[in-house]
């Protein structure tokens, strides 16, 4: 992300994708990093900039996250149909673990070089993870299919440039239906760790809004709309 970002800095055309075989520092949601030993998976982030703002700050961000990760799942199914699903907002899961995740984030260049940088990381080939990562798998793990990174990233650019063509991040009917038939997190109890710095909380999750927030039902009863924060979904290993 931080290479789309200089590239976006110097002007890269939209749809520039800047593809790693290894990251010493994967970025992933908050603040944690991303597990991206080299040669396992594919890692890539490209530049959206003709949907940002003359700000940098681009009102659909909150639900490019979500939208990023329907499109994995989607190429996902040309290799492997009905097996991807999605843990709000991001992770990318398969088998009940996490196989890899997307992420959105603007970009603060400003004027005509603003706009979005989408990351992607999929685990593809790896058997091995830290001791940390309990839930981490790979895909030829979890379905015996080994892939290279440029068997991958064509299929999940195609998807990706259709969200941005038709509005990428906006809550296009077919999309938001898509991504609610894929969340893995609905109807399930879930462990909330709100963005806003409050107490973890539990609660069940009830639905996806029309902006791609989830909408979880509280202990008390109350409904609330959570558009950032993490969840944690309980399994039978516990909360993920």
């Amino acid at each position: 992300m931080d290479c789309a970002r200089e590239q976006m800095r110097n002007g890269a055309p939209d749809g520039t994708a800047v593809v790693a075989r290894g990251q010493s520092a994967g970025r992933g949601s908050g603040s944690r990093s991303f597990y991206s030993p080299h040669g396992r998976g594919l890692y890539f982030s490209v530049i959206y900039r003709r949907i940002g703002t003359k700000t940098g700050v681009c009102p659909c961000l909150g639900a490019a996250t979500p939208f990023a990760a329907l499109a994995v799942c989607a190429a996902l199914d040309e290799i492997c149909p009905g097996l991807a699903g999605i843990k709000w907002p991001n992770d990318i899961m398969i088998v009940g673990r996490k196989l890899g995740g997307a992420l959105a984030i603007g970009s603060p260049v400003g004027g005509e070089n603003s706009g979005m940088i989408i990351g992607v990381g999929i685990n593809l080939t790896g058997s091995e993870f830290p001791e940390n990562l309990p839930h981490v798998t790979s895909l030829f793990v979890e379905t015996g299919i080994s892939l290279t990174p440029d068997d991958l990233l064509p299929p999940i650019l195609r998807n990706l440039d259709e969200l941005a063509r038709r509005g990428l991040g906006r809550a296009l009917p077919e999309w938001l239906e898509g991504y609610r038939a894929r969340c893995l997190t609905l109807e399930k109890e879930v462990l909330v760790h709100p963005a806003d710095g409050r107490e973890p909380f539990h609660a069940v999750a009830e639905g996806i809004g029309d902006d791609a927030s989830l909408i979880i039902r509280r202990g008390d009863g109350a409904l609330e709309e959570l558009t950032c924060g993490d969840v944690s979904v309980r399994g039978m290993m516990g909360y993920f």
